[in-house]
């Protein structure tokens, strides 16, 4: 699967030592394989996510995504596997696809937790200007989804990796 579009199978390991560091993120369904991803589409997404990366075989790796777009979360509550799509370029792009089962999540004490982590991390990137592609409406959109958003969970059952030079 996915060698059509330069897309190899790699394992957790190396899964979780990619997968953390993509710009972007963008949820979609499985039946769209052909979806290309550049290293800077749906960041805001990134930013309202947090990755909970396993230590071994019996612990998963999982994301925590907020979302306050309704044809999304219509998307994600009607489906129970999807691709998490991510990128992230240095001389070579890294494309990450992600198969994942997705479930909404409630409100609770660790959501509660998650929200107040990653406003204090976009905060941080504000006050550090460490992204100039962060402007104040970008900075406000990003804020209304950690507050208003909805959260889900993902559970990644396996990762593919495409490389390739920019240029």
């Amino acid at each position: 699967m996915g060698e059509e579009y330069g897309y190899k199978e790699i394992d957790a390991n190396m899964g979780r030592q990619y997968f953390p560091k993509v710009w972007t993120l963008v949820p979609v369904s499985l039946e769209d394989e052909e979806f290309f991803v550049n290293s800077f589409q749906g960041s805001d997404f990134r930013d309202c996510a947090e990755f909970h990366m396993g230590s071994g075989d019996n612990q998963p790796d999982e994301v925590i995504l907020f979302v306050d777009n309704e044809d999304l979360i219509r998307l994600l509550e009607e489906s129970t596997e999807l691709y998490l799509f991510g990128a992230f370029n240095r001389v070579i792009v890294h494309q990450i696809r992600a198969r994942c089962t997705v479930k909404p999540e409630d409100d609770s004490a660790e959501i509660g937790q998650i929200r107040k982590r990653l406003r204090t991390a976009i905060e941080l990137k504000e006050e550090n200007k460490e992204n100039t592609y962060l402007y104040r409406e970008s900075i406000d959109r990003r804020y209304a989804t950690l507050d208003d958003g909805r959260p889900f969970r993902f559970t990644i059952l396996s990762y593919e990796l495409n490389t390739y030079e920019r240029g």
